[in-house]
């Protein structure tokens, strides 16, 4: 069974936990937004992502040995990560309040159908 009283291990912190610095660093509460904001994330993540994709060229030029190999593979895969975090965020934003379940997935699924088509 799960204890749902109010007495929690993290009634002994003193300081809320937004503020607590852990090994020197200073973690900022959840309610500040990124300075990067939205399109130049878009932009640069995108810009980064073209970059990632265009080393596929390393392995078709003859640079096959394994670690060029696991460098291709992770920059693409970090890139995906950093390009579509910012994309789904504006999704959210311009989904209906009332509706925003249905407009995020219906938004996601044409854009994944769009994607698609490029590969």
């Amino acid at each position: 069974m799960i204890n749902l009283s109010p007495s929690c291990a993290c009634e002994s912190v003193p300081l809320p936990l937004h503020t607590l610095k852990l090994q020197g660093i200073r973690h900022f509460p959840t309610t500040k937004y990124s300075t990067l904001g939205r399109k130049k994330s878009l932009i640069l993540f995108g810009l980064i992502r073209v970059l990632a994709i265009c080393t596929y060229l390393l392995p078709a030029f003859g640079l096959t040995n394994l670690p060029v190999l696991y460098f291709v593979a992770i920059c693409v895969q970090i890139s995906i990560g950093m390009a579509t975090t910012p994309l789904y965020t504006v999704m959210m934003d311009k989904s209906n309040l009332e509706t925003a379940g249905t407009d995020y997935t219906m938004q996601k699924y044409h854009r994944n159908k769009l994607s698609s088509f490029a590969w």
